[in-house]
C-alpha cells in the first residue's frame, strides 16, 4: 500500500465513440488486481452464478454466494477475493451514460442501495428471479456484441429493467416510499455526498435546501432514525475508517485531510464514534482483513 488516495478506477470510452458502459465476465482480466483495495467512479452490478470468496464492500463482508447480486457505488471501497469456480458476470455504468436518454433524472437517486442508503448492498433473489436477470443480462450482451441501430438505447433500457427489477426484489426494512420526507432526505443526502469533506454545519444545507432546521431535522429523524448531525458524522467516519484501512497515511494526515486541523481533536472525535482511538482501530482491522 502506498501513502497515497485509494486508487480510483473510471470507465474507458469505447475506442469508436462516448460509451461508458461495459458487461464483462467476472472471471476476465480487467486491467487491475481485483484483490487491492480500490474505488470506482462507475456503477457495478456484479451477477454470480457460481459462488466462492469474500467481497468487501468498504467494512460490509460478504461472503460470495451462487445466485446472488452485489451492487457497488461510485466511491465505495471494495476488493474481492474469489475462488476459482466463482463464475458471473459484471455490469459497468456511469451515471452520465444511463440518464443521458431519460426525462427523469432523479431515478438513480431514488434507489436506495444505489446510493449507500442501505447496510449491505445485496440481493438473494429465488432461482427464477435470478435466471430472469441473467436472461436480460445475455439480452445486453447480444446488443453489444451486435451493435445494431439503437443498441445504445436499447441497453440502456435493458439496464433500467434490471434496476427496477432489482429494486422490487431487494429486503428493505422500511417501505420506499416518495413522501415529502423521503424527497428531501434523497436531497440531503446527494448534498452530503458532495460536500461531507467541507461543510459539517447543519445550517449551510439547510440553506441550500431552502427549508429551516427544524424540518431537515424532523424529516432525516423520521427516515433514517438519525439527526443531521450524526448523518454528517457518520459518513465523514466511513472516510476516515477507509483511509485508515487501506492507506499508509499517518493518522495527523488523515486528520487533515478530512478538514480536521487538531489531530487531538481528530483522535477524541473518532474514538467516541468508534469506541477507539484511530490507531487501534487500524491496526484490528488490518489484522481482520488484510491477507
Amino acid at each position: 500500500m502506498s501513502k497515497e488516495v485509494i486508487p480510483e478506477f473510471k470507465l474507458s470510452k469505447s475506442s469508436q465513440e462516448d460509451f461508458p458502459f461495459k458487461l464483462e465476465l467476472i472471471e476476465a482480466n480487467v486491467g487491475y488486481n481485483p484483490r487491492a483495495p480500490h474505488r470506482h467512479n462507475y456503477y457495478e452490478i456484479f451477477f454470480f452464478e457460481k459462488g466462492g470468496g469474500i467481497h468487501m464492500i468498504d467494512f460490509n463482508e460478504l461472503h460470495i454466494d451462487r445466485n446472488e447480486v452485489h451492487i457497488l457505488s461510485p466511491g465505495q471501497v471494495h476488493y474481492m477475493h474469489r475462488t476459482p469456480e466463482t463464475t458471473g458476470w459484471v455490469l459497468k455504468f456511469t451515471s452520465e451514460f444511463f440518464l443521458s436518454t431519460l426525462s427523469d433524472k432523479d431515478m438513480l437517486q431514488r434507489i436506495p442501495f444505489l446510493n449507500n442508503k442501505v447496510s449491505k448492498p445485496l440481493i438473494q433473489p429465488a432461482q427464477e428471479e435470478f435466471d430472469s436477470l441473467l436472461q436480460i443480462v445475455n439480452f445486453i450482451k447480444s446488443e453489444d456484441e451486435g451493435k445494431s441501430i439503437g443498441y445504445q438505447n436499447m441497453i440502456r433500457n435493458y439496464l433500467n429493467l434490471i434496476l427496477v427489477k432489482c429494486h422490487r426484489l431487494y429486503d428493505y426494512s422500511v417501505p420506499n416510499v416518495s413522501s415529502p420526507d423521503n424527497i428531501l432526505c434523497d436531497a440531503f443526502n446527494t448534498l452530503l455526498q458532495e460536500k461531507y469533506l467541507v461543510e459539517n454545519r447543519i445550517g449551510y444545507y439547510c440553506e441550500m435546501l431552502n427549508v429551516s432546521d427544524n424540518k431537515l431535522n424532523a424529516a432525516v429523524k423520521m427516515v433514517h432514525g438519525k439527526t443531521p448531525s450524526e448523518m454528517i458524522s457518520n459518513r465523514l467516519l466511513l472516510e476516515a475508517k477507509r483511509l485508515l484501512l487501506h492507506s499508509n497515511k499517518s493518522i495527523k494526515e488523515i486528520a487533515y485531510e478530512l478538514n480536521f486541523h487538531d489531530n487531538a481533536y481528530f483522535n477524541r472525535w473518532f474514538k467516541k464514534l468508534e469506541n477507539c482511538p484511530p490507531g487501534v482501530f487500524r491496526s484490528k482491522k488490518r489484522k481482520q482483513y488484510t491477507p
